[in-house]
């Protein structure tokens, strides 16, 4: 029996109704994820982004497209492609925000914005110190200036001898004092005790704190390239050295030739006179590490951390580096 037309159109529709129950429409953006390295760098750096962990309920991953607006001004610098990496050179001492967009096969988009720090690439930078006329290079990075070498003013003495309880400042002076700068104890860094703020650094400048190490790490979560950008002959101009020798100790232990530390100011602590704060480099690690806690009053004698095999220094003086906040 032949079915009457409007029977007909009748099971059509709901044939075409169980069709669309059965595929429904996809009407979910994809989710963007994306990889930047480096997180940040200068003028000559050559960034690269990928953003291949994009994913999508419904389309294949390979099968996402992703296009790219570098310098957010609404001009999209690259065509809709599956290929989901990409790289950029910016220009200007400032944070640009990068712009990726997704698309799925059902016309979907989703847009994710990232931020890339360049700085301007400040080399040969100097000043003089007033007091004795000794040139200092230094380096601009963010809000602040950094010494891009390690103070060497005041009296050298050889390490038999000892420092005087006064304001003259005195430091010890090693074979290597030339590359890696004078050796300071905490009293002698700190004007016997009278100034934990600027102690011996030039007019303007004072020692650095915990805040100014946490732009450093900021600086330092580039990982590998830490490097080529913040230590010797960096790009950056801070020139930061893994020195060895910078205490005198009753035990030698080798592992000293692969950090550097320097007297630090403890401005975040309530007692800030009677805490004595210093930090090391490991550019091995790529980072920033170990921020650890001392007592000024000790100086002459004190125990490292349990980690460090409790060693007993007969004389602690260390570098000093000194940092200058830029005026507002």
């Amino acid at each position: 029996m032949i079915p009457s037309f409007s029977r007909l159109i009748s099971m059509i529709f709901i044939l075409s109704l169980c069709i669309q129950g059965c595929t429904p429409l996809d009407n979910q953006s994809p989710v963007l994820e994306i990889v930047m390295s480096p997180p940040m760098g200068d003028s000559t750096t050559v960034f690269y982004f990928d953003a291949s962990a994009t994913y999508d309920n419904s389309t294949p991953q390979w099968q996402i497209e992703v296009r790219w607006d570098f310098n957010n001004d609404n001009q999209w610098d690259t065509d809709y492609s599956i290929k989901k990496t990409s790289t950029y050179r910016f220009s200007g001492n400032c944070t640009h925000k990068v712009i990726c967009e997704a698309r799925d096969e059902a016309g979907n988009t989703s847009k994710l914005t990232s931020e890339v720090i360049v700085m301007t690439v400040l080399r040969d930078t100097q000043f003089i110190d007033s007091r004795d006329q000794k040139t200092y290079k230094a380096a601009l990075l963010f809000d602040r200036w950094w010494m891009a070498e390690n103070m060497m003013y005041g009296t050298a003495l050889t390490m038999d001898q000892n420092t005087h309880d006064d304001l003259n400042t005195e430091y010890y002076y090693l074979p290597d004092t030339l590359t890696y700068g004078g050796y300071y104890t905490w009293q002698e860094a700190t004007l016997n005790g009278t100034d934990t703020l600027h102690g011996i650094c030039p007019t303007g400048w004072r020692l650095p704190r915990p805040d100014d190490i946490d732009a450093l790490n900021e600086i330092a979560t580039i990982g590998d390239q830490v490097e080529s950008y913040l230590f010797r002959d960096g790009s950056l101009g801070t020139n930061f050295l893994c020195s060895g020798r910078f205490i005198t100790s009753a035990r030698v232990w080798d592992g000293q030739g692969e950090k550097t530390i320097f007297w630090l100011n403890n401005g975040g602590y309530p007692d800030a006179n009677k805490n004595l704060a210093f930090w090391n480099i490991n550019n091995k690690m790529g980072g920033f590490l170990n921020l650890y806690m001392g007592n000024p009053d000790r100086a002459g004698i004190i125990v490292w951390n349990n980690d460090w095999g409790g060693f007993n220094y007969k004389k602690l003086a260390v570098p000093v580096r000194c940092v200058k906040d830029i005026s507002r």
